[in-house]
């Protein structure tokens, strides 16, 4: 929901974090405008519809797009000049904090950082990593909005998916 939100509203030129209820509903309208094309809410693969023929152009998570263009070659994934949602993984320490942060340390190191991003296909927090800074120019990280907000992204979401 959010991510879908996100690219309107920044399309729109207003923060993806937005909790303006009518920048929120401009979003929705823009939105609006969109679904005679939208042929799939599908998050649990996101890359499947691609792979399946089901869809052409569309919102996907960087690592599906790479594990996608593993099986479909023509897949490409492009970043929109009105920016990226970033987002990040996060480690948890348990009962063994030595042991969690010599992995954490040992997977924050700009060579591995970038071989694992390399190997699955989603970004790395390790700035030395990215092979292109570029892409982070016009990037916004993804925040909590309260819940007021999600309230209102909730309903233009529901509105959205039923037609209304």
């Amino acid at each position: 929901m959010r991510e879908v939100f996100h690219m309107a509203l920044r399309v729109l030129g207003y923060s993806g974090n937005s909790t303006d209820p009518q920048q929120i509903e401009q979003a929705y309208q823009k939105l609006v405008e969109l679904m005679p094309s939208v042929r799939t809410f599908n998050s649990d693969a996101p890359r499947m519809p691609f792979l399946e023929g089901e869809a052409d152009v569309g919102m996907i998570w960087n690592g599906e797009a790479v594990m996608g263009k593993e099986s479909l070659d023509s897949l490409a994934y492009v970043y929109p000049k009105e920016g990226v949602i970033v987002w990040m993984d996060s480690f948890v320490i348990p009962k063994n904090p030595e042991a969690a942060h010599k992995f954490i340390s040992f997977v924050f190191r700009p060579e591995i950082a970038a071989l694992i991003s390399e190997d699955i296909g989603y970004a790395t927090t390790v700035l030395p990593s990215y092979p292109i800074p570029n892409n982070m120019v016009n990037a916004e990280f993804q925040s909590d909005i309260g819940d007021d907000a999600m309230q209102v992204y909730a309903k233009y979401r529901e509105k959205l998916k039923s037609g209304l």
